[in-house]
């Protein structure tokens, strides 16, 4: 066996972004309406590429920089907390190749859009049972009462270990809990 140590440079890293629902490879950030973008996504969950896989000491500054990540997303990227607006020397700095939405759509189980709600979910009312998965950075109380409240939702369970609850709503609750 021979190993060889081959310059990240050398090799073409694939950089789209493979979600449940949709596979895209964004182009890279332009610096126009920059500022602009970056405030409306401010203090919201977005995804982020990087152009080069990040050491555990970049994920620190980039915390440290008011970029909390959260979950990885193949190739590169990671959905995070933006907690700071990005500029183009935080964009430099940490080699930022990308940044956008994550869009309601994204959201919702391929299960769910391509074959609808199955009757085995469905329940009385014109309700159904889901189980909403949120991200780790979520207060999973506060949330199951803000369902309540906005949805009539009937908690069935929390998920602590991944964040989930399980939730009877309107059937079309779905499409308002994704935004």
């Amino acid at each position: 066996i021979s190993f060889w140590a081959i310059p990240l440079l050398a090799i073409d890293l694939d950089f789209s972004i493979d979600l449940q629902q949709r596979k895209f490879t964004p182009a890279p950030i332009q610096k126009q309406g920059l500022s602009q973008k970056s405030a409306d996504l401010m203090g919201k969950h977005i995804i982020i590429q990087f152009d080069r896989p990040l050491t555990d000491q970049e994920k620190t500054r980039l915390a440290d920089a008011g970029i909390e990540l959260l979950e990885y997303i193949p190739n590169l990227a990671y959905t995070v907390k933006l907690t700071r607006t990005i500029d183009e020397s935080l964009i430099n700095q940490h080699g930022i190749r990308w940044f956008g939405e994550i869009y309601p759509d994204d959201k919702i189980s391929p299960l769910i859009t391509d074959f609808g709600i199955g009757d085995w979910a469905r329940r009385d009312g014109g309700r159904a049972k889901f189980t909403v998965l949120l991200h780790k950075d979520e207060d999973i109380n506060f949330w199951s009462e803000e369902f309540e409240r906005l949805y009539n939702a009937e908690i069935t369970g929390l998920a602590k270990t991944i964040n989930g609850i399980e939730m009877i709503v309107p059937e079309l609750a779905y499409l308002g809990i994704s935004e």
